[in-house]
C-alpha cells in the first residue's frame, strides 16, 4: 500500500525573503515554543 503524499503547509513554500515581518515573527514564536516543549520532554 503506497504512503499518502506529504503535503507541505503553504507557509513552507515561501522563502524568508518573501514573508512579511508578521509571518516571520509568528514562525519564530512557534519554533521557540516547540523548542521549549522539547527541552522539557521526557520519554
Amino acid at each position: 500500500m503506497p504512503e499518502p503524499p506529504v503535503q507541505k503547509r503553504p507557509q513552507e513554500s515561501q522563502s524568508d525573503k518573501t514573508k512579511s515581518r508578521e509571518e516571520l515573527l509568528a514562525e519564530l514564536n512557534y519554533l521557540r515554543v516547540e523548542n521549549a516543549y522539547l527541552k522539557n520532554w521526557r520519554p
